[in-house]
């Protein structure tokens, strides 16, 4: 058991709390002057969600305007330059279609699609594109002297060289073969210093039913950027 407490200490520890209540009274009667004062923060204010985002967020006081924002992201690259391709006016009757591997310009000629022809942006020589059409014939191919002796047409502002021949035809492509198949082709060296083919095959009568528009289509050829 813990020993009783003295009358004096009793007193004593009454005599002490009764300071503390008095001291306490006398602070809440007292009046505190505040005389300091500072501005409030951006921060520190209440946001008003209904106001406009340069109200709310105090873009006028920096100098910003809300456009600012939006013109901060970096701008985008500038496309690449298109590379050049070729344009030319359908002839009466024909028909361009999508372009594919190796056909920058493509046509169905007829409605039996019977006969094929492209044009084509291509390198090598004049010579080596025409032996490649002499070789789909099966037939031998040509010497520098030989190639001078062939018909020459306007395309692209060069005369280009034009092919004209009947045979048993191989299809590049296919490797279907076909008898009596004409095949009309044109080269010709385009400014830009690249080559320039234009090739129609298909059934020999419908082919040469079909030339006077192929060479129309040659001579109205375009090279554009």
């Amino acid at each position: 058991m813990n020993p009783p407490i003295s009358p004096s200490r009793f007193a004593i520890w009454t005599a002490l709390l009764g300071l503390v209540v008095l001291s306490a009274c006398s602070r809440r009667d007292r009046t505190v002057e505040i005389t300091d004062s500072r501005e409030v923060s951006p921060h520190e204010r209440e946001i008003d969600f209904t106001a406009s985002p340069e109200k709310r967020f105090q873009l006028s006081n920096a100098g910003i305007v809300p456009s600012d924002l939006e013109q901060s992201s970096p701008a985008p690259s500038p496309p690449a330059p298109a590379p050049a391709g070729l344009m030319a006016e359908t002839p009466p009757g024909w028909k361009a279609i999508a372009r594919s591997q190796f056909r920058d310009l493509n046509y169905l000629v007829d409605p039996l699609g019977e006969i094929e022809a492209y044009a084509t942006l291509t390198g090598g020589t004049k010579l080596m594109n025409v032996n490649r059409w002499y070789g789909e014939l099966g037939m031998e191919p040509l010497s520098e002297s030989g190639l001078a002796t062939l018909e020459r047409i306007p395309m692209l502002g060069d005369e280009a060289v034009l092919f004209e021949q009947v045979g048993t035809y191989r299809h590049m492509r296919r490797g279907d073969v076909k008898k009596d198949f004409k095949v009309l082709g044109a080269v010709a060296e385009a400014q830009s210093g690249r080559l320039v083919t234009m090739k129609m095959f298909g059934p020999r009568e419908v082919v040469e039913g079909e030339r006077a528009n192929f060479l129309a289509l040659c001579a109205s050829l375009k090279l554009v950027n």
